[in-house]
């Protein structure tokens, strides 16, 4: 699909930077251009991903640290900091970690094909 949205003719990327007057970039096949449709097609895929276990680790904390923290006088940066931050950790690094391995990969094969020169590839 992002393969679709990306050529260089029938896109809609580049149907809206020509429209814009900005002309048509060669999104797969030009090397600076890849690796930032690579860069926004893995943050398309994962950040929804991201989003949801966040939110769902932020109602999961328990009340106890933030009001023990507001009794402190603590500010809501120094909470977010010292409280809610550590908290939120495990699941930051259990959602985040395998998004940093698989998906550069696996985005910048299909859509391109491998690319014209393997070089560009070599993103993780």
């Amino acid at each position: 699909m992002a393969d679709e949205q990306l050529d260089t003719d029938l896109g809609v990327v580049n149907w809206f930077l020509d429209s814009a007057g900005l002309g048509r970039i060669g999104w797969l096949g030009e090397r600076w251009a890849a690796r930032i449709a690579i860069a926004i097609v893995d943050s398309w895929q994962s950040i929804p991903f991201v989003m949801l276990m966040t939110l769902a680790a932020l109602s999961a904390l328990p009340e106890g640290p933030h009001e023990a923290a507001c009794v402190d006088g603590a500010t809501p940066w120094r909470t977010f900091r010292f409280v809610t931050f550590p908290m939120l950790l495990p699941v930051l690094y259990v959602t985040l970690l395998p998004l940093a391995e698989i998906p550069q990969l696996c985005s910048a094969k299909v859509p391109t094909l491998g690319g014209s020169d393997l070089r560009w590839l070599l993103l993780s």
